[in-house]
């Protein structure tokens, strides 16, 4: 388990409480005190890691410990101060939008470059059939120059926050990939009918290479 100290420098935990603090503030829906808020989401993210099992695999770790239980732990905490479900989810949906977006703009720079379709079926390669494969069962249906397509059948970003009463966070993942993925054209096409997050099936990921 991470101290108090290493949670608060950790990139992604800064950004979503700097997040928070400024939707709070915008919305002034209640009067917080900040500093106790933080501090308790903090506490949360704690408890979570504690209980945690990684395995061998420091990406699922990753993806946990600065991902999945910050959001968790905000949207636990929140309700804890007496914001309704629907405020809370409201304010973690604007703050992964927000995170997200960061990421499009990784990808759509990529899609950018001449060799951009390379450089994007490597990434996600990386994820879905490299090391970072132990956070999903995936099933691939394609993976040539062509395009690149993939099932996932089962993630933790869905596993995880059922396992901690809150499940229906579980699209908010989801929709990250709308706001990585949507802005990609010049030598990539993604499309995506289902996710598990929205009650699917599976998420059926494909990625088509522009000719």
């Amino acid at each position: 388990m991470s101290s108090e100290k290493e949670i608060k420098k950790r990139l992604y935990i800064k950004y979503t409480l700097k997040e928070i603090k400024k939707i709070l503030k915008k919305k002034q829906w209640k009067k917080v005190r900040i500093e106790e808020l933080e501090q308790d989401i903090i506490k949360c993210i704690m408890e979570l890691e504690k209980d945690a099992d990684y395995g061998e695999n420091d990406y699922k770790k990753h993806a946990l410990c600065n991902s999945i239980f910050p959001g968790i732990a905000a949207y636990q905490i929140l309700q804890k101060y007496g914001f309704t479900k629907d405020e809370a989810y409201y304010i973690l949906e604007s703050v992964f939008e927000s995170i997200a977006k960061l990421a499009g703009m990784i990808y759509n720079t990529l899609d950018l470059l001449p060799n951009g379709y390379k450089l994007i079926r490597k990434s996600l390669w990386n994820d879905m059939k490299g090391k970072n494969r132990k956070c999903w069962e995936t099933d691939f249906l394609q993976d040539d120059d062509n395009g690149f397509a993939y099932t996932v059948n089962k993630c933790i970003f869905v596993d995880v926050p059922s396992e901690n009463s809150c499940s229906e966070i579980s699209k908010l993942y989801c929709k990250n990939d709308t706001y990585c993925f949507r802005g990609l054209h010049r030598h990539v096409k993604w499309k995506r009918t289902q996710t598990l997050g929205e009650g699917g099936n599976c998420c059926d990921f494909v990625f088509e290479k522009v000719k």
